[in-house]
C-alpha cells in the first residue's frame, strides 16, 4: 500500500506484501471543529487494471503517478496517472516498451 498526501487528503493506492489490491481510496480528515465520524470520510475513487503492491506513487503538479507493480505472480512495469479532480486513472506507458506512450483510460 502506498500513500500520498495531497490537498489535505490521504490517497491510498493498492495493497501491501501478500495482499494485492486494485483500489485507489481517499481519506479526508474532518475539520477539527467537526463531530463527524472518521469512517464517513473514506471514499473509493477508482480501480486500477490489476491489483498491485511493491509499486511507487509520486505527485507531480496536480497528478499522481503510480509506477510499477507486483500482482502476486509477476513483476510488471506500468506507469499510470491518477487525476484526483476527475477521479480517473490513465495508463501512460510500460517502462519496458521502449518509447511506446499512450494516454488511455483504464
Amino acid at each position: 500500500m502506498k500513500r500520498v498526501v495531497y490537498n489535505n487528503s490521504n490517497y491510498v493506492f493498492g495493497g501491501d506484501a501478500g495482499r494485492a489490491l486494485s483500489s485507489i481510496i481517499r481519506f479526508k480528515p474532518p475539520p477539527s471543529s467537526s463531530n463527524s465520524s472518521a469512517t464517513q470520510n473514506w471514499e473509493i475513487l477508482a480501480d486500477m487494471k490489476t491489483p498491485r503492491w511493491s509499486h511507487a506513487v509520486v505527485t507531480i503538479g496536480k497528478k499522481m503517478y503510480v509506477i510499477g507493480e507486483y500482482d502476486g505472480n509477476n513483476t510488471l512495469d506500468p506507469v499510470d496517472i491518477f487525476d484526483p479532480f476527475t477521479k480517473k486513472l490513465y495508463w501512460l506507458i510500460n517502462l519496458s516498451s521502449r518509447g511506446e506512450c499512450r494516454g488511455e483510460d483504464n
